[in-house]
């Protein structure tokens, strides 16, 4: 394949498979069979295709696959330490976390739901919003506020 036809191919998204359960991964290019991450590449002739970091570095140019997974790598380590940060009680009983990200205070708040189960309030600075749906246990609160925070705040 010339190279011009090969820098046509753009990247769409890359998968931490541990995160899916699926792991290890396969490249479809090189048939590489140990990979954590996959990275989805799509071509405008050829459609797309799911490849590891070094096939994706050859086949989209001007792309950092390695910066990429080590984001997603470092996202993970910080989702696996939230649960055992140093989350404390309010006089009402509610978990709470307070912390600083770019000189804003965040609170995440966990609480028993008045129905069964729990809800979850985030607030940040003065502003507060609570996540939709209830959730069977704390730590299923917990780690969605985390999920939700991480997009928000683009960790």
């Amino acid at each position: 394949m010339p190279i011009s036809l090969q820098r046509r191919w753009r990247p769409s998204k890359v998968i931490d498979l541990r995160t899916t359960g699926q792991e290890p991964g396969t490249c479809q290019k090189c048939g590489r069979h140990d990979l954590r991450f996959v990275h989805l590449i799509e071509h405008p002739d050829d459609g797309s295709m799911q490849v590891g970091c070094e096939c994706a570095a050859r086949l989209c140019y001007g792309y950092d696959p390695k910066a990429t997974e080590s984001k997603l790598r470092n996202l993970w380590a910080r989702r696996s330490r939230w649960l055992t940060r140093n989350w404390n009680t309010s006089r009402n009983g509610n978990d709470t976390l307070t912390f600083k990200h770019q000189g804003e205070t965040i609170r995440v708040t966990v609480y028993r739901a008045k129905f069964g189960g729990f809800g979850c309030c985030v607030t940040v600075g003065r502003e507060s919003f609570f996540l939709p749906g209830k959730f069977a246990t704390t730590d299923e609160a917990k780690l969605t506020a985390f999920d939700r925070l991480a997009e928000a705040l683009e960790w």
